[in-house]
């Protein structure tokens, strides 16, 4: 297994330097620090994401959402230059970058900032690299721009075309809207080995008008798989909000024995083949509420995975892992020894 550590010091004196640099020894150093996640190389990598090189500003923006959270999620807020780079950068940090990202598109109405459009180019061009379903904070907030009469957005064409793809999604659609609520449960693959757990997310968005509350945990509401539904006796804890115009996003939703059907109490088994699967919410206001039910995900469970296939898979991926990486320190050497070449012809 490649020790990356043992590369620090020789790329650290990249990332500090003071002195021109060449571009691909810099980039391969902030990846490799990115990767690491080495805390002491923050603030330099945070630096070189405003660099006016933009393969340097690239590599800088990849490391830093490596790193992830709330702290990746200001650096790459603040960026006002080619903004379009952090802006894919902010989409990749998923969750914890979606309030900074709805900034940008309501900064656009209130004071025509042009980041905006820089953040709608970024969700287009990388559509298909979407690892998971649009927020509907973002959504709604785009809907808003584009519906006020007041905003000071000099064009729309980008606001359209985005509901557009959302509307026409084929990788997350949601269930019925029930009184301006609705929610969609997903998955990342459709085969299960009988012998792994299944797990799903879920998201719940209030686009109506009012506010309402539920648990904010999938296990303290129902799940129905193939018509039958199935609860969690101990699922339960505390109400929250789920105010207009806000969501709850990447519920995880583990299946297993702990869900008991609601009828006879009887633990769920998952036997080999297809089943279909929903979770139905319940809200509560001053008034009642309908149930509201996800859009219907199909899953396959197929034979059990043995230990050695699993650890084989994962090897695998290791391996691609580590020749991406060599390759990109053999681009590396190869530049520098043409940057030698040169200097000396």
């Amino acid at each position: 297994m490649l020790d990356w550590n043992r590369l620090k010091p020789r790329f650290r004196v990249a990332l500090h330097s003071k002195e021109k640099v060449h571009q691909y020894e810099l980039g391969v150093a902030l990846r490799l620090f990115g990767h690491l996640q080495d805390a002491d190389a923050w603030e330099a990598i945070v630096r070189h994401s405003e660099n006016k090189d933009v393969y340097i500003r690239k590599a800088a923006v990849d490391a830093i959402v490596k790193f992830g959270g709330q702290k990746a999620a200001d650096a790459l807020a603040n960026h006002s230059d080619y903004f379009h780079i952090a802006a894919w950068g902010l989409i990749r940090l998923g969750d914890v970058a979606v309030p900074s990202v709805v900034k940008v598109i309501e900064a656009g109405s209130v004071n025509g900032d042009y980041r905006y459009e820089q953040m709608f180019r970024s969700y287009l061009t990388h559509w298909d690299e979407l690892s998971s379903p649009i927020d509907p904070r973002v959504v709604e907030a785009v809907r808003k721009s584009l519906e006020d009469p007041t905003s000071r957005v000099r064009r729309k064409e980008y606001h359209r075309e985005f509901l557009e793809r959302v509307a026409k999604s084929k990788n997350a659609p949601w269930g019925e809207e029930a009184d301006g609520i609705k929610a969609r449960l997903r998955t990342n693959q459709k085969n299960w080995a009988s012998n792994r757990a299944v797990e799903l997310r879920a998201d719940i968005g209030n686009f109506g008008q009012d506010n309402v509350y539920l648990i904010r945990s999938a296990e303290a509401h129902e799940i129905e798989v193939d018509g039958r539904r199935y609860r969690v006796t101990t699922g339960g804890g505390k109400s929250s909000m789920l105010s207009r115009g806000t969501a709850f996003a990447n519920l995880r939703i583990r299946l297993g024995k702990q869900w008991e059907s609601s009828k006879d109490g009887r633990p769920l088994e998952l036997s080999n083949g297809e089943h279909k699967i929903r979770l139905v919410f319940e809200v509560t206001s001053e008034r009642e509420w309908p149930l509201i039910v996800t859009n219907s995900v199909t899953i396959n469970v197929t034979e059990p995975i043995s230990a050695q296939e699993e650890l084989r898979k994962v090897e695998e991926l290791r391996k691609r892992n580590a020749a991406m990486e060599l390759e990109e320190l053999r681009k590396l050497q190869e530049a520098i020894r043409k940057q030698n070449s040169d200097a000396e012809g």
